[in-house]
């Protein structure tokens, strides 16, 4: 038999992480970029970087959260964080153009001795979020998977953890 009081209890809880996520995702829907400066990065390029990898992390949960049920698909959320994709995958070769050092920067010194290679496969992962297609839950689940995997390739040649 199920407490009725422990029952009430959790009932009224579960909302305000709800609302906490729900406000988050529309802040993101909205463009307000993360702020990571506390991470105390002294160069203005390295923080651009994490900014826009920040960002795509940021939509890329958007996507997958509404994938996994945990948030109901919205087709206008879901467009906005594909666009948000699109934009931040299309400007890491920008971002990544210089050599830039920084102690917090997860960025491995291969991305410029290889430049041809990580050019190619920032124009991969740019190319598959704009062939992602959400308009509809199927069709995001059918589409976001090689979004996922060329932005994972990249991650194990080019990034230190």
């Amino acid at each position: 038999m199920i407490d009725r009081m422990k029952w009430h209890t959790n009932r009224r809880t579960w909302p305000i992480p709800v609302a906490i996520f729900l406000g988050l995702a529309v802040l993101v829907a909205c463009g307000v970029e993360p702020d990571p400066t506390d991470l105390l990065i002294d160069d203005r390029r390295v923080q651009d970087r994490v900014t826009g990898m920040v960002e795509a992390q940021t939509s890329l949960h958007v996507l997958t959260d509404m994938l996994s049920a945990r948030v109901r698909f919205n087709k206008s959320n879901a467009r906005t964080a594909r666009k948000v994709l699109i934009r931040t995958m299309s400007h890491i070769p920008r971002d990544f153009r210089k050599e830039r050092d920084d102690p917090l920067s997860r960025t491995s010194p291969h991305v410029w001795a290889q430049w041809d290679d990580f050019r190619r496969k920032a124009d991969i992962a740019e190319d598959r979020a704009k062939d992602m297609d959400v308009r509809s839950w199927i069709r995001l689940r059918d589409t976001i998977a090689p979004l996922i995997t060329a932005c994972q390739t990249c991650h194990d040649s080019y990034r230190t953890w």
